[in-house]
């Protein structure tokens, strides 16, 4: 079977195989985009709603979802001026069905509708729809503490153009934005809910041209009919939890009669909720005289307890829920008898009330309802779901949902579409119990199919209003004070009378306080009771074992159901085998199995079903393809891969006539032909398969056959080999090998070409069956070729100069012939005898031919010189230079001793000496001969040598030099014109100058005026050359001159330096410095005052010509203090009048002494070192 696995992005569950749980429980084909019809007016396909960067990922799908659920609610309404058809997108729609039967659209593109303009344009087009809705939400932000809500939407409308290369051109733009406060938790709670709900409104209003469908602040809710008792509302739950639908029948109260007399006719009945895409839809059947209707609803468990004859008509845990305009009623026309609750939650469940209103305004008694479905309370969220298909079945595996799951029930639609999931749906296949695990056998291969998983609970939620209409119970507070002064009150959650007896009636379970005070001291006391609740149903759960082939019958397991001696137990199902009355009943059938536990105190029953599941599905055998032993596959590997293998385990076997190995694996070897069969084991169920496979034998051997073949000959030296007669064929292949011979192409054919004689070897092999066969056939030959035999080696000499070559012992006779050649000598005659006539060195080749079979041989001879022809070698090449005024010329190479002489010649230089002797001495330049001659023989050799001379000067180019002066005292002299490139040496000397740097280049700095000599040396040639350049100098230095100086002292503390004498005029520039004095001032004039000794140096500059002179004068300096030491002198008194002050003085020489006092008196010696005092002081 087909296992298909999509999750649109629109889905906010994961759908198994391909369904999500909101399909079947929102409206039957949801998608979460929607499409148009093709009826009246606008028809239209919404792409889905994207998002602003950093906006909340829900907002974008809840607006689309609102805007797109108004706009299919709204497409009857009168208000709507102009109309737009939007339709849910799913297979199951008539119009859907066939675009898709007649290939305008395909099951993919309904699977993944569009989510671009472009293709969604292209998507429109195909199902013959006029335009395409595009919204964004621009923005989305919410306050920290969630009061309040802003958010801004665009939407784009565009016509389908009818021709594909046409672009979709807008027709209508709408831009929305809005703020919603909220005022209080719950309202903080729907805040998102009743943005995105206020949005989309304000949207659809703009696109359908409806402005009094925009949403208006809403009226609070009044209820204008007085109190009426006996009503008794009929209350639904709807679980809307992370994204699951789920119906509860929380009450089913028996109905009477309420509300005012006005509205006495006013009676809704069969009210049913339902949830949808975007919220849930509350029905109801029409009252009489009623012209609208009021929808109420709370939060589910809500507990409000009252008597029977109570009325809950205006019971304060019930909201009037607003229309979608804002306004009460909920629902405005006599018509109309449904209500979609726009504001519900995900992850809470509601109760429902719905109530006539009358054409005064008078508000009818809230509906009873007695609704069946399933029951549920917090489930949880959806479970992940899995499939896996096999032969025969489909493991079914998701994750539990809650603590709070009873069981699962599974769906199955046959095909790639959504299964109903409703109540009583035709698609439920069965319901199992708190497992995570369904194997599906009962399913056809080949077939698709798509499941979906559900979970649910069996808690009665009746129990959530236990209490508030079952049978009363009396209190009994006797034992308790009595008398006239005692008084009693009752407190706790269902008092319905007797509240200040001792004997109440109450009507709901939990914790009641009596209160007894005696009213004569004030004095009190207090008691607690407890009302149990014996409306709880009993706990049922259940699992099984898989039945398998192995596994014939199972215990099933009760455990975890309600137990004890008030419970009994009652099993119902297609196989019990015993045990129907127990919580573990062995059963061997698969099928569906209700256990019923019934509490015999209480009465209270609760039953729950369960599957158990068989796995008999047999394992998959196949022996794999048949299987063929020849030549060469003696041994064969069967191939049973296709068989089952992997998890759960599987087992092997073969069996046949020539298994060699392997067995007991998948991959057996096999040695001879027979029926091999493999049988598979499934190690989890027992069930077992086999396959077969036959393996043939083929070992028929080829024919190989060769015809005799032609004699390989020096002329005919390749011949064809004729293999004609052995087997042919495109199965047939062929190859030749040799022992001697040489196949020279076609050595895979039936006829190669050889091109040696030998044994050559045909080898025909049957590639079907890899046999071969075998010919040998040998190639004859006659290659023997004659004898060649040039002779013996001959010899020219200087009296001799032509020998005859003797070719005698070659083969001879009239079928051979002779042919002479030679790459260096000459041949006079005789060229094609035996014997022909040579007067040249070199070597001589005779070839003889046998004219029979072609061959040939070919013997070499030499002809050469005498050995005593003198060797002349002039010696290599001489140069005469400025340094080498005559050179020795080298024969010594040549041929010498007494049987040889020498002869030198020239034609155009000079032999000084040596002129018959190998050396010679020559002063020219020229060629000279070497003539040897050999006093045995009379031969004669020569050889040439050329002297050559170079004596030419090296340049010697110096620039005009500049001027040595004050502003340039360093010049650089410039013979860079000179020889440079070679082998140079220079030289710089000068008697009236001074070179500072670069003696021995051409570039040498010097500082002083005077004549400079270039010398530059060639030192490959000897050769030598000289220049000079004068150098001018102009340096008239300043005059300085300093008159000796004083001595600065304390007598004389400043002095004036006097450099009169020195260069004076307006063109000199004065500058004195002292790192050790003090200028006090003058320190730019010839004249400056100095306060101290030290050394003072003199700067003249000579501003005409940058020449300048330094000098530097030391001024001396006396300035020591004498020091002064007194003693400490003696006091005056009545006899000691007088004192004489002592003062020590030193550091000095004719100094004079001063004494003095303020108010003292001197009596004598004021000038001396020793005066009388008088007085203190």
């Amino acid at each position: 079977m087909k296992a298909f696995l999509t999750t649109p992005a629109a889905r906010r569950t994961a759908w198994l195989t391909l369904v999500s749980l909101l399909a079947g429980l929102f409206a039957p084909g949801f998608t979460g985009r929607a499409a148009a019809q093709t009826a009246a007016g606008r028809t239209a396909y919404m792409v889905p709603f994207t998002g602003a960067e950093g906006g909340e990922a829900e907002i974008p799908l809840r607006v689309g979802n609102e805007l797109s659920s108004l706009l299919r609610r709204l497409r009857d309404d009168a208000r709507v001026k102009q109309p737009l058809e939007l339709l849910t997108l799913s297979d199951r729609n008539p119009v859907i069905r066939q675009a898709i039967e007649e290939g305008s659209i395909t099951q993919d593109q309904i699977a993944n509708p569009p989510t671009d303009l472009e293709s969604a344009v292209q998507f429109a087009r195909q199902l013959g729809l006029t335009a395409v809705i595009v919204g964004k939400i621009e923005s989305y932000s919410e306050t920290e503490d969630r009061s309040a809500a802003t958010v801004d939407v665009t939407v784009m409308e565009y016509q389908v153009p009818t021709q594909a290369d046409v672009e979709a051109t807008p027709t209508r733009s709408v831009s929305k934005s809005t703020r919603v406060a909220a005022k209080d938790e719950r309202e903080k709670a729907l805040l998102r809910t009743n943005t995105t709900q206020k949005i989309a409104q304000m949207v659809a209003a703009s696109l359908l041209d409806a402005p009094e469908l925009a949403p208006v602040e809403p009226v609070a809710p009044t209820e204008a009919a007085p109190k009426k008792k006996g009503a008794n509302p009929a209350l639904i739950a709807l679980g809307v939890i992370a994204g699951i639908a789920a119906i509860f029948l929380i009450a089913s109260i028996g109905g009477g009669k309420s509300g005012d007399d006005g509205a006495a006719n006013l009676n809704v009945s069969n009210v049913r909720a339902q949830a949808e895409e975007n919220g849930v839809r509350v029905t109801w059947d029409p009252a009489s005289g009623a012209t609208g209707y009021n929808v109420y609803r709370r939060a589910a468990g809500t507990q409000v307890i009252r008597s029977r004859s109570r009325s809950r008509q205006n019971d304060a845990s019930f909201e009037l829920l607003p229309s979608e305009n804002g306004t009460t009623p909920s629902v405005l026309g006599s018509g109309r008898t449904s209500f979609i609750d726009t504001s519900a939650q995900n992850g809470v469940v509601y109760e429902y009330a719905v109530a006539a209103v009358g054409p005064n305004g008078e508000v009818g008694p809230r509906s009873t309802t007695t609704t069946s479905s399933q029951a549920g309370s917090n489930i949880g969220t959806s479970p992940q779901l899995t499939a896996t298909s096999g032969n025969g079945f489909v493991a079914l595996n998701w994750t539990p949902s809650s603590s709070f799951v009873d069981g699962y029930i599974i769906f199955r639609y046959r095909g790639t579409t959504a299964p109903n999931t409703g109540l009583n749906s035709p698609d439920e296949l069965i319901r199992v119990g708190a497992v995570t695990h369904y194997d599906d056998t009962s399913i056809e291969n080949g077939v698709s199919y798509t499941y979906v998983v559900q979970p649910f609970s069996t808690v009665n939620v009746n129990g959530l209003l236990a209490g508030a209409d079952s049978n009363p119970v009396t209190i009994s507070g006797a034992g308790s004070s009595t008398g006239p002064n005692f008084t009693y009150q009752w407190n706790g959650p269902g008092i319905v009378s007797g509240g200040t007896t001792l004997n109440p009636v109450v009507n709901a379970p939990g914790n009641y306080t009596l209160t007894v005070t005696n009213t004569d001291n004030g004095c009190t006391a207090n008691t607690n009771v407890n009302v149990p609740n014996q409306t709880q149903l009993p706990t049922v759960t259940a699992t099984s074992p898989t039945l398998t082939c192995t596994v014939t019958s199972v215990t099933v397991n009760g455990a975890g159901s309600s137990t004890g001696p008030n419970f009994t137990y009652q099993w119902t199902g297609p196989g019990i085998v015993s045990g129907a009355t127990t919580l573990n009943p062995v059963v061997n059938q698969p099928g569906s199995y209700t256990l019923t536990v019934t509490n015999t105190t209480t009465g209270c029953v609760n039953s729950f079903t369960l599957n158990v599941p068989q796995n008999i599905v047999a394992p998959t055998a196949e022996a794999g393809p048949p299987a063929q032993i020849d030549c060469g596959s003696p041994i064969v590997q069967l191939n049973g891969a296709g068989s089952s293998a992997g998890p759960p385990g599987y087992t092997y076997q073969w069996s046949g006539p020539g298994i060699v190995g392997g067995g007991n694996t998948l991959n057996p070897n096999v040695n001879q032909p027979g029926t091999y069969t493999i049988t598979v084991t499934n190690s989890s169920n027992g069930c077992t398969s086999t396959d077969q496979v036959n393996v043939t034998q083929d070992v028929t051997p080829p024919v190989a056959v060769v015809a005799q073949p032609p004699t390989i000959t020096c002329a005919v030296p390749q011949v064809q080999l004729n293999g004609a007669g052995s087997s042919t064929g495109p199965n047939f292949s062929y190859n030749w090998t040799t022992q001697g011979g040489i196949i020279v192409s076609g050595g895979n054919t039936l006829n190669p070409t050889v091109g040696a004689g030998g044994l050559y070897t045909l080898t025909v092999t049957n590639t079907n069956n890899d046999c071969t066969a075998t010919y040998g056939i040998v190639v004859p030959s006659n290659t023997t070729p004659p004898v060649a035999n040039a002779g013996p080696v001959q010899e020219l000499t200087c009296v001799i100069n032509q020998v005859q070559l003797i070719g005698a012992n070659s083969s001879s006779g009239p079928n051979f012939s002779y042919q002479w050649t030679t790459p260096n000598g000459n041949i006079v005659s005789g060229a094609n005898t035996l014997f022909p006539i040579a007067n040249a060195p070199g070597s001589y080749t005779l070839t003889v031919t046998n004219n029979t079979n072609g061959c040939t041989s070919s013997s070499t001879t030499q002809v050469v010189v005498d050995e005593d022809v003198p060797i002349a070698n002039a010696g290599p090449p001489q140069v005469l230079t400025c340094a080498i005024q005559q050179v020795a010329l080298n024969g010594t190479g040549s041929s010498s001793g007494p049987l040889f002489s020498f002869q030198w010649s020239t034609t155009n230089g000079n032999i000084v000496a040596g002129g018959n002797t190998p050396t010679p001495i020559v002063n020219l330049p020229g060629q000279y001969q070497l003539t040897v001659t050999s006093q045995s023989n009379g031969c004669q050799s020569s050889s040439f040598v050329t002297v050559t001379q170079n004596i030419t000067l090296p340049t010697v180019a110096i620039q005009p030099p500049g001027e040595v002066n004050c502003f340039t005292p360093q010049i650089t002299l410039d013979a860079t014109g000179s020889s440079s490139q070679g082998n140079f040496s220079y030289s710089w000397n000068t008697a009236t100058g001074n070179i500072v740097s670069g003696q021995g280049t051409l570039t040498p700095v010097v500082d002083q005026g005077g004549t400079y000599i270039l010398t530059i040396v060639n030192n490959t040639t000897g050769c030598i050359n000289g220049s000079g350049v004068t150098v001018a100098e102009d340096i008239d230095n300043p005059t300085l001159v300093i008159a000796a100086p004083g001595i600065v002292s304390c007598a004389t503390p400043q002095l004036t330096l006097n450099a009169s004498g020195s260069s004076a005029g307006p063109n000199f520039q004065y500058t004195w410095t002292t790192a050790d004095g003090t200028i006090v001032s003058g320190a730019n004039t010839l004249s400056p005052v100095v306060s101290s000794g030290g050394t003072y140096d003199l700067f003249i500059l000579n501003q005409s010509n940058n020449c300048s002179t330094t000098g530097s004068v030391v001024v001396p300096e006396n300035a020591d203090l004498p020091t002064i030491d007194l003693a400490s002198p003696q006091g005056l008194n009545c006899t000691i009048e007088t004192v004489n002050l002592q003062a020590t003085i030193g550091n000095g020489a004719n100094l004079q002494f001063v004494w003095s006092t303020a108010d003292g008196n001197f009596a004598s010696g004021q000038n001396t070192l020793q005066p009388v005092v008088d007085a203190p002081g």
